[in-house]
């Protein structure tokens, strides 16, 4: 694992090396990030967001039958999805246009893990070339998602097979962002590029799974795919892979979950509405310019 802070020089000139390296055996191989730029340019994007759940009985069996060597904290084997969202971009380059498909939420009140990892698996599947793209996912979803696929027998999607994290199947929007800054929480990154955050506090959302409350879990699920959404375009324009203006585009994306999602008041209070403004803003902007 890459470390962050250095000791001394020689750790640092140790540390540069290894990225040397890794930047070379990336373009070696056509694939990953190359200066912070996909080396290779996709058109279709598949953003999602996993809620899990403590699987407590087999976690008690564990540590009392591993005893003094187990560990006590519930870690990423024994967190079991409780809720899955995603929804799947698709980037026109010969018309600069990126055209959003519904999103998709689903949660344990209507189904069960098996059947929410069916249907996101499948979603991947159907799509091999699409970039599965999360916040963090190489940090805990991956792992999470490889135990559930062996637990429950599935195939997963071709682009989970590779456990490289620099995959150039994957996109894991925190690595990329942060390079070799220190890790940061999701909603620092939304507040600073005023993108609307999730509308429960982070650390609310395990109790609102134990409690049930499955309208706000899907909320909030809902609500962190569609901000990383939008920090994906950013990020794709800023780097040159899209070539489309990311107010437009997110106004699209907001449309198309506003169409598939009537009831989601997170969409039609705060998400929606912050789309159009951004993108009226923008046009009177463009406006104003040419009027200069």
């Amino acid at each position: 694992m890459t470390n962050t802070f250095y000791d001394n020089e020689h750790d640092a000139d140790l540390m540069a090396l290894g990225d040397h390296l890794t930047h070379q055996a990336i373009a070696f191989t056509g694939g990953g990030f190359i200066g912070g730029s996909l080396a290779h340019k996709p058109q279709s994007w598949t953003i999602f967001d996993i809620e899990y759940c403590y699987n407590r009985q087999d976690h008690n069996a564990y540590v009392a039958t591993d005893g003094a060597a187990a560990h006590k904290y519930i870690r990423w084997p024994f967190h079991n999805v409780a809720a899955a969202c995603w929804i799947t971009v698709h980037y026109d380059a010969a018309h600069s246009v990126l055209r959003a498909e519904a999103p998709v939420v689903m949660a344990a009140d209507l189904h069960s893990e098996r059947q929410m990892l069916t249907q996101l698996f499948g979603a991947l599947a159907k799509r091999p070339s699409s970039i599965a793209t999360t916040w963090a996912g190489e940090a805990k979803d991956y792992a999470s998602l490889r135990r559930a696929a062996t637990f429950h027998g599935l195939r997963q999607p071709p682009q989970l097979c590779n456990t490289w994290t620099h995959h150039r199947d994957r996109l894991d929007l925190c690595r990329v962002t942060r390079g070799q800054a220190e890790p940061i929480h999701l909603p620092e990154l939304l507040a600073a590029l005023s993108i609307p955050c999730k509308p429960s506090p982070s650390k609310e959302i395990g109790k609102l799974v134990e409690n049930g409350d499955w309208a706000k879990v899907k909320e909030q699920v809902l609500a962190d795919v569609l901000a990383t959404t939008a920090l994906a375009v950013r990020h794709l324009y800023s780097h040159r892979v899209i070539d489309v203006d990311p107010d437009h585009a997110m106004l699209a994306v907001a449309k198309a979950a506003a169409d598939a999602l009537p009831h989601s008041r997170f969409v039609h209070r705060t998400f929606l509405p912050w789309a159009e403004g951004r993108s009226a803003k923008n046009i009177a902007s463009g406006a104003a310019a040419l009027a200069a």
